[in-house]
C-alpha cells in the first residue's frame, strides 16, 4: 500500500526547494506543525488522521509558493486540488474534504464541517504554540479558549 502522506510530503518538499525564499519562508515549518496538530486532533475527534495530515501539509501552499498571503485560503484550495489531482492519491470524496477545509480555514469565526473545524483548530494551535509569549490573534482568541478546554491546557 502506498504511503500517501510521504508521497505528498516529498512533492511539497521539492516545491519548497524551488520556491523563492521570501518573507514567508517560515510557512513550510508552519504547514508541518499544522499537519501534526491536525493528526492529533483527528485521533481525538474520530476523524481520519491521514486526511488531517494532508490538509495541514497543503493549507498554506499558496503563501509558500507565491510569498503572498492574500486570499491564501481560497487560492490555496485551488492549488491543493491541482497538486492532489496530479498525484492522484485521493479519491473524489477525500479531495473534496481536503479542498473544502483549506478553502474554509481562514474563516475562524464561522463554524463549519468537522474537517474544516479541525484544520482551523490545528492552525490556531500552531500559531499559539509557536511562541506562547506572543499575543494571540484577536480572531483566534475564542477558538483557542475552546481548544484549551477540550485539550486540558
Amino acid at each position: 500500500m502506498e504511503n500517501r502522506v510521504e508521497i505528498l510530503r516529498s512533492y511539497i518538499d521539492k516545491l519548497v526547494e524551488t520556491a523563492e525564499r521570501g518573507e514567508f519562508y517560515f510557512v513550510d515549518g508552519h504547514m508541518k506543525a499544522v499537519s501534526a496538530f491536525g493528526a492529533m486532533l483527528a485521533f481525538k475527534r474520530n476523524l481520519d488522521p491521514e486526511i488531517a495530515t494532508i490538509m495541514g501539509l497543503l493549507h498554506d501552499i499558496h503563501t509558500i509558493l507565491t510569498n503572498d498571503p492574500t486570499n491564501h485560503a481560497e487560492l490555496g484550495a485551488v492549488k491543493a486540488g491541482e497538486i492532489l489531482n496530479e498525484l492522484n492519491i485521493l479519491d473524489r470524496e477525500e479531495l473534496e474534504i481536503v479542498c473544502t477545509a483549506i478553502h474554509n480555514h481562514s474563516s475562524k469565526a464561522i463554524v463549519q464541517d468537522g474537517y474544516s473545524e479541525l484544520l482551523k483548530d490545528a492552525d490556531v494551535m500552531a500559531h499559539y504554540l509557536f511562541n506562547v509569549n506572543l499575543p494571540v490573534m484577536q480572531n483566534e482568541v475564542q477558538r483557542l479558549g475552546k481548544l484549551r478546554e477540550e485539550l486540558g491546557f
